[in-house]
């Protein structure tokens, strides 16, 4: 039997997600499909709409068999990081076959050139050259790779190829045995922020549903019921803004220099402007704004911002990359994700998590860091992003939520 993973954020689960899962059913017929999605922040840095369980049953509802948290510590970072984190951890499952993603175009085989060629020192030492000079690295990534394949910037600056190009390095890195799986991408683009009926961009509803009175009947029209029956239980606490500010700044004016230094993200003088910018911010955007520069766009600020938040340091990361991800953490699961997780448990070494408490106390999370094994110390930041996700909101919840709920069993 096939089995296709598929690395994603829904945020929140939208039509187009679920197309896409139906266009790789189509593609690989009989295919079970597991999702692999991050926790209570997502790759840019920002806490989730809906918190990880509510998206992991829209996204079974939706056609997936199978869903799992990528851990923290891989989910928020860059492109490369998030992409590397994620294939190395569907290849250690034992039962991928498949490993399907949206791209802007079908040129597979260009796409597949480009990411062959990102870790050539030549191409490597033209991307040091322009980021020396003040750019960022997608900006130097995709010049050089334009020059070198003649495929065009405008194509591989789409946020899809760049993911799709980090999944095709990974899997070449890792010497992974999953196949790629290109599903053309349709409808709205990814950083479209209004929406266009039926498929719309995740942007464009989060913006929607954040508003003080939101289309709810367009809503309804670009999301599956399940997705939006959950936004529109939660239309008065989504995570808010205005809340990770306070929350940020209350952890900034305790820290020195040298402390900001430590903090993964943050080099080359950046921690002088992120308490200048501190001082003066009156708003998250405002913050972002003053941090942010041609070299450091607000996606990656907005990421370093997290770190800081949960206290991610350099350290730390380096440790991780090195180990990989620790464990298997459910988040959701139908009948043929039953029989899949009985598959992982057998083939794979990794400790397939239900309950935390088995592996990490709630008292841990009061430990240092270095104090805590490998597994404790990755677990620890999951833990700690979906307490501050749920500090975020206007009225929350309290802490430890990851000690008390299961894994989502639908029939």
């Amino acid at each position: 039997m096939h089995v296709t993973g598929i690395i994603a954020e829904y945020n929140p689960f939208h039509n187009g997600h679920a197309r896409m899962i139906e266009a790789v059913r189509q593609r690989l017929p009989g295919t079970a499909v597991i999702a692999l999605i991050s926790g209570g922040f997502t790759q840019r840095g920002e806490p989730a709409i809906l918190d990880k369980w509510q998206r992991a049953r829209t996204a079974i509802c939706g056609g997936c068999d199978l869903v799992l948290e990528l851990p923290f510590v891989f989910a928020v970072r860059s492109a490369q990081d998030f992409a590397r984190g994620a294939v190395l951890l569907l290849e250690r499952l034992g039962i991928a076959t498949h490993l399907a993603f949206g791209i802007e175009d079908d040129d597979i085989k260009g796409l597949q050139n480009c990411a062959m060629r990102m870790d050539a020192p030549f191409l490597q030492e033209k991307i040091h050259a322009g980021m020396q000079k003040g750019h960022s690295y997608a900006e130097t990534l995709t010049e050089a790779l334009a020059a070198e394949t003649g495929i065009e910037q405008a194509t591989l600056k789409q946020p899809n190829t760049i993911l799709a190009l980090e999944y095709l390095r990974s899997l070449h890195l890792t010497g992974g045995r999953m196949e790629p799986v290109p599903i053309q991408r349709q409808g709205a683009g990814h950083k479209e922020t209004d929406l266009l009926g039926s498929i719309s961009s995740a942007s464009a509803i989060r913006k929607e549903a954040q508003k003080h009175f939101p289309r709810w009947e367009s809503l309804k029209t670009a999301l599956p019921s399940a997705s939006f029956d959950a936004l529109w239980k939660d239309r008065k606490t989504f995570p808010q803004a205005g809340i990770l500010h306070k929350l940020l700044l209350s952890g900034l004016y305790g820290m020195n220099l040298p402390q900001l230094r430590e903090i993964h993200g943050i080099n080359e003088g950046m921690e002088h402007r992120i308490l200048s910018a501190a001082r003066e911010a009156l708003s998250l955007s405002a913050l972002l704004d003053g941090i942010a520069s041609r070299r450091y766009p607000r996606s990656r600020i907005q990421r370093m911002l997290a770190h800081l938040l949960l206290g991610l340091t350099w350290k730390q990361a380096r440790s991780f990359d090195r180990c990989g991800p620790e464990y298997v953490h459910v988040l959701a699961f139908n009948d043929t994700g039953r029989l899949l997780l009985r598959d992982i448990r057998r083939r794979n070494n990794l400790p397939l998590v239900t309950k935390t408490s088995r592996f990490l106390r709630s008292a841990d999370l009061s430990r240092l860091p270095d104090d805590l094994p490998p597994l404790q110390r990755m677990m620890r930041f999951d833990c700690l992003g979906t307490d501050m996700r749920e500090l975020c909101r206007p009225i929350p919840i309290p802490c430890g939520r990851d000690f008390l709920q299961s894994p989502l069993y639908m029939q």
